[in-house]
């Protein structure tokens, strides 16, 4: 038996469903690797600028827009150390900007969500310590600058910028919930640790969340989950089918 230490990041995903009509795009700029050994995955998009909509064939169907400059994401680790192994992963996007538009063909075209943001970063962390036997995982997120408004904030516009706090709700109401620096823990598999208390061994951290649950918008039914700038790390014990990673 040995430990193994998983990190994975995403610049951009969604899968969200319309009055029973899938969308979804992503995840890109995907990278990801098992340690040990040591590790250093890193791949780079210059732009993204695609629209989806749950309904192509249909003009004034609700679309989403998404833009976006020189992605990054990178995986690594260093590998064992003198009585540890780490790694580490992180999503950087410089601009990006996300609309949620209905009628979008129109003149009376109404903007439903509209994210501008620069500098987004994201990053999710895992450890393990020889001898004590125990793991630990952190995550963070930070933005260069943050815009967030539309019809669905009442027309109110929300800015951040720096660090921002893990789980930072902005907005939650009528099913929409937008949440800043998203960190969820969980079991990724029983951890490995001398304690017989379970402790969580693996995060996910969103830059960006934007979660629908049987949200009406536009007069119709959206449910699902958009992801910017995503990163997760883990440790685990081996043997085990090791997920494929990514060069």
């Amino acid at each position: 038996m040995s430990e193994r230490l998983q990190s994975s990041a995403d610049t951009l995903s969604a899968s969200v469903d319309v009055n029973g009509s899938s969308l979804s795009f992503g995840p890109v700029d995907e990278v990801s690797g098992i340690a040990p050994p040591a590790f250093h995955h890193r791949h780079e998009v210059r732009s993204v600028n695609q629209t989806f909509s749950p309904d192509p064939a249909d003009p004034t169907s609700p679309t989403v827009e998404v833009g976006a400059k020189d992605l990054i994401n990178t995986a690594s680790s260093k590998g064992i150390g003198v009585d540890s192994v780490s790694t580490q992963a992180t999503s950087d996007i410089k601009s990006a900007t996300f609309s949620l538009i209905e009628n979008p063909l129109s003149t009376l075209a109404i903007l439903g969500l509209s994210v501008s943001a620069s500098f987004i970063h994201s990053e999710s962390n895992s450890s393990y310590v020889f001898g004590p036997n125990t793991g630990s995982v952190s995550g963070d997120a930070s933005f260069g600058s943050l815009k967030i408004g539309g019809t669905l904030l009442g027309g109110k516009t929300l800015r951040f910028s720096g660090d921002v706090k893990p789980n930072t709700v902005i907005y939650q109401k009528d099913g929409v919930t937008i949440t800043l620096d998203k960190q969820t823990l969980s079991d990724f598999l029983p951890p490995t640790s001398a304690s017989t208390i379970a402790t969580p061994n693996r995060i996910t951290t969103d830059a960006i969340d934007i979660s629908f649950n049987n949200a009406h918008l536009f007069g119709q039914t959206v449910t699902g989950d958009i992801a910017i700038c995503q990163t997760s790390a883990d440790y685990f014990t081996s043997p085990i089918v090791s997920p494929a990673s990514h060069s």
